[in-house]
């Protein structure tokens, strides 16, 4: 999914022999983020409509997650630039020994 699309529309009333003109426009941006003690990152989409400039309405809808060593080159620019602080080398360490060591006790070796 692109992030920060921008879809626009101009829509054009005529109400007892009025005119009126609104703008309405309708954008995608990631507008949270959370880093969690394993270092999964959160992040938030959320769709916002508005008109003439006035946010009228906003939907969350998605929320995708990002584990430390996770590809995170198509997400959005904010969650690049927090895994780029986070995901060090031994945060990345800390979590596959995390996920490794969950196997061995799903597994029970």
């Amino acid at each position: 999914m692109a992030h920060g699309v921008l879809v626009s529309c101009l829509l054009t009333l005529r109400l007892k022999k009025k005119e009126y003109t609104m703008a309405l426009t309708e954008t995608t941006e990631v507008d949270k983020c959370e880093v969690l003690s394993s270092g999964i990152i959160q992040a938030r989409t959320a769709q916002i409509i508005k008109r003439d400039g006035v946010e009228i309405s906003r939907k969350y809808i998605n929320r995708q997650c990002y584990a430390p060593g996770d590809d995170v080159s198509n997400a959005a620019d904010i969650v690049k630039k927090i895994a780029e602080v986070e995901h060090t080398d031994a945060v990345k360490k800390a979590y596959a020994d995390f996920l490794e060591a969950a196997e061995a006790k799903r597994t029970g070796g």
